[in-house]
């Protein structure tokens, strides 16, 4: 289904600019994925922590890891 690679595409990329710590651009990225695909919650939970690392941002050794009960 063609209408699946503009995810598919974004998603990633998302992904990629969340390790990176550019908090921003993967916002955007999970945002157009979200645009596209309104129920996916994997985009929605990273584009919220991306927003929140905005204001807050992990420590400087952060790996890029999420552990259940942390903000």
């Amino acid at each position: 289904d063609d209408s699946w690679k503009p995810v598919l595409k974004a998603f990633p990329e998302g992904l990629r600019l969340y390790r990176q710590r550019h908090w921003e651009e993967a916002a955007g990225c999970f945002q157009k994925v979200l645009d596209l695909r309104p129920e996916d919650g994997p985009s929605a939970v990273l584009r919220e922590r991306c927003r929140e690392f905005l204001v807050h941002p992990p420590p400087e050794d952060w790996a890029g890891v999420f552990t259940a009960g942390e903000k």
